[in-house]
Parts: structure tokens; sequence; C-alpha cells
């Protein structure tokens, strides 16, 4: 996601964008966030955006699982008694 902050800095808009979706197919949040505002402008091609999605949602569903899950409710229930 860096990277393509990097790339887009020094004027590489089409190195930045492969950058962000890179990022999106692995699961980064903030990629999939950068592509989809680039999308709803018109800078992604609607093919492009679907293919970056999909994976996304894939990263996103194989880490996935009931452990995650628990700890993630516990950790909520600690942060709640902590307020």
């Amino acid at each position: 996601h860096y990277l393509g902050h990097y790339e887009y800095s020094h004027g590489n808009r089409d190195r930045a964008m492969e950058h962000w979706i890179i990022a999106a197919k692995q699961g980064y949040d903030e990629s999939m966030k950068t592509v989809n505002e680039y999308f709803s402008r018109g800078v992604v091609p609607l093919g492009i955006y679907m293919n970056t999605f999909r994976g996304y949602e894939a990263a996103i569903n194989a880490t996935k699982s009931p452990q995650r899950e628990k700890a993630e409710a516990a950790k909520e229930q600690r942060e709640k008694a902590e307020a």
C-alpha cells in the first residue's frame, strides 16, 4: 500500500494503482478503499475492479476461523471493560 503512495507522489500513477491492487488482493483494507475510490472516479475499469474485489474477498475469507472470531470477541469484551 505504501509503495503505491510513493509511486503516486512521484508521478507514477499506473504503477501506484498496480501496488494498490496487489495489496487489496492480499486483503489490505486501505488499498481496497483506494481502488474503490478510483473506480468511483472512473479511473479503474469495472473488470479490474471486480477482479480486485474478488481477490480481496477471498483473502478476507481465508483469514476467518472460529478461533479468530473468539479472540476478536474476547478483545472487544476486554476493551469494553477497560472503558
